[in-house]
């Protein structure tokens, strides 16, 4: 009985506990250094490239993240306002006149951004686009798009289910071996 208890209580931490069975995927585009526009706000740049990438057989999309850089010490404004669009989710990476954005010559500065949940559907797909929209006058600079995708394998039940089903298998099991339950 003992050799059985912890054979499902090891079963139960493998299979039940999220992040031990999650697997990443990432994938990244290159710079985008986008036009010079300085009205008509906002402009939509449209999609600056697709990430493309295949999932685990069986698994499902259970977090993700978007990351990158934006700005730049080439020019003497760092980078215009800019939106992205990936998944359906849209995103503020630099919100147009903010501090963070206008200063010239500033080192590139990193991002990152959960992804809701309603996403997930669309990256399930192995393949989503990346679309920039600019709020702000003059070049939209964008460094190593990444997006980085978490998964685990679909048909894990729930850690309540399994609570549930090993409760069910003990009672068996005692009772099998002349154990009054009641």
């Amino acid at each position: 009985m003992r050799k059985f208890v912890v054979r499902a209580a090891l079963l139960l931490l493998c299979v039940a506990v999220p992040g031990l069975s999650s697997a990443a995927t990432i994938t990244s585009l290159p710079d985008f250094n986008g036009p010079s526009n300085s009205s008509g706000f906002p402009v939509d740049l449209g999609v600056i490239g697709t990430f493309n990438y295949v999932l685990p057989v069986g698994e499902v999309v259970v977090s993700a993240s978007f990351s990158g850089t934006y700005g730049t010490q080439l020019v003497s404004l760092s980078t215009a306002g800019f939106d992205v669009e990936i998944g359906g989710e849209t995103l503020t990476v630099c919100v147009d006149g903010a501090a963070n954005c206008w200063v010239g010559a500033a080192p590139l500065r990193p991002f990152s951004f959960g992804l809701s949940p309603a996403t997930f559907a669309a990256l399930a797909t192995g393949s989503v686009d990346l679309r920039v929209i600019q709020t702000g006058g003059t070049f939209v600079r964008l460094g190593t798009p990444t997006l980085t995708i978490d998964t685990r394998p679909g048909n894990v039940p729930e850690p309540a289910a399994m609570v549930l089903l090993l409760a069910g298998v003990g009672a068996l099991a005692l009772r099998r071996r002349g154990v009054r339950l009641s």
